[in-house]
């Protein structure tokens, strides 16, 4: 078997790793994440693992110049909608779907100030017909590393009460320090 690479899954290659687990129950999807601080004990019902086998198949041609690459994470085709998107007031979930490089394990964190007006939506067993409301989104999700050699598609989005540019610390295994991504949602923002 070859391995496909980041920009070949993008530009709509088949993804040779396993499907999402049909019939997979909670517990199989879901964990807490440790961590002795107070805030992060609030918030750790809320904070999800999202394991290798909850990975999409989904192929989809993207526009090359509407993702935003942080490190082995590309946030794919964002800057051709979320910019557009028109959010109500009371918060809205949009769609920002990952693809991360084999072997890597990244977690996405919502910085302690943006948390009232943003939250993460790539919990499965949490989607509702009219998006997630934000007091029951994450603010902390783990993408578990997974042994293959083609990149990994996780589907979800992040939830936000108003347009914004919206500042997530993405924490890559291997690094001491996280980077920082801005999704622009219903706005434009500076690069």
């Amino acid at each position: 078997m070859i391995g496909l690479t980041r920009r070949e899954v993008l530009r709509g290659g088949a993804l040779a790793s396993t499907a999402v687990l049909a019939g997979c129950n909670d517990s199989m999807n879901t964990a807490s994440i440790t961590d002795s601080s107070d805030a992060m004990s609030e918030r750790r019902a809320l904070d999800y693992i999202r394991p290798c086998s909850a990975q999409i198949t989904e192929q989809f041609n993207p526009d090359d110049d509407a993702h935003i690459d942080i490190g082995p994470l590309t946030f794919a085709n964002v800057l051709d909608y979320l910019p557009t998107i028109d959010v109500a007031s009371g918060g809205k979930s949009v769609k920002a779907r990952l693809i991360i490089d084999p072997g890597t394990g990244v977690t996405l964190t919502v910085p302690e100030a943006e948390r009232e007006h943003v939250a993460l939506d790539y919990n499965q067993t949490n989607w509702y017909t009219n998006g997630t409301p934000l007091d029951t989104a994450q603010q902390t999700v783990r993408f578990e590393a997974c042994e293959s050699d083609t990149p990994r598609q996780y589907n979800g989005g992040i939830v936000v009460t108003s347009s914004r540019c919206v500042t997530l610390e993405v924490g890559i295994d291997g690094e001491t320090s996280p980077r920082k991504a801005v999704l622009p949602v219903g706005t434009k923002c500076e690069s």
